[in-house]
């Protein structure tokens, strides 16, 4: 194969890689949990916690904390999926 190509490939490639990841550091991810509200962005940057008012029990905080633990961790791993699908290892049509 021609060394050329193999370089323009590569070079287009990680172009599009770097759109990928521009836009995916923009986008919006939100997941609710019981009455819980996450958003965050592709820089895995919290930028909202809406809480509904009824799991505001002073004597279950625990409860709470443990349902903003569980969604915390659900965007995280939302964010970190998109991530992997533009991922390097997850292209197609690489000579190498």
């Amino acid at each position: 194969m021609d060394m050329k190509k193999i370089m323009e490939q590569a070079k287009k490639m990680q172009s599009m890689m770097e759109k990928q990841e521009i836009e995916l550091k923009s986008k919006i991810f939100s997941v609710e949990k019981q009455g819980i509200l996450i958003k965050a962005n592709g820089n895995r940057e919290i930028l909202e916690i809406n809480i509904n008012e009824v799991l505001i029990d002073p004597e279950d905080k625990e409860m709470l904390q443990d349902i903003i633990i569980i969604a915390t961790n659900e965007i995280l791993e939302n964010i970190n999926d998109e991530y992997e699908k533009i991922s390097p290892k997850n292209q197609q049509g690489m000579p190498f």
